[in-house]
């Protein structure tokens, strides 16, 4: 039974990037100053659907270990950790703000980037992929 809620973890964690990534993607691409990001901006919508479903399914094997007691308390924690290690892969492996906006990663850009992923990712758990989890039986 495992792997059906596995299966159920995912789709829940990549169907609200797969609904909402794309028109964020859209308009990323319209304010962009580099018209040659185009292909950047359909990679990341993808990457960041199958980022989270795997993460929705990882939440379930950890939030036993997580230091909070509430649920969303540790939705919230386990999202904002999840942020903090995307941001720096994002920063440091990939240069996201060096391929989508053709700007470099230094200093205040980096500062931005640590405090908005762990605060998106935290607020992304807490109040998107609880319920989602929740309606879909996943987490009682």
């Amino acid at each position: 039974m495992e792997s059906n809620r596995d299966l159920k973890a995912f789709v829940v964690g990549s169907s609200f990037a797969i609904f909402i990534l794309p028109v964020l993607s859209y308009y990323l691409f319209a304010i962009s100053k580099n018209p040659d990001t185009a292909f950047t901006f359909l990679e990341v919508p993808t990457a960041l659907a199958l980022i989270l479903g795997l993460l929705n399914i990882l939440f379930f094997y950890i939030q036993e270990v997580v230091p909070v007691k509430s649920t969303t308390g540790k939705y919230a924690f386990t999202g904002f950790v999840y942020g903090i290690i995307l941001a720096t892969v994002g920063i440091f492996i990939v240069d996201v703000p060096g391929e989508l906006f053709m700007i470099s990663s230094a200093g205040h850009t980096k500062l931005a980037i640590y405090i908005q992923a762990p605060l998106t990712y935290a607020f992304t758990f807490a109040y998107v992929l609880k319920p989602l989890n929740h309606l879909f039986g996943l987490y009682k």
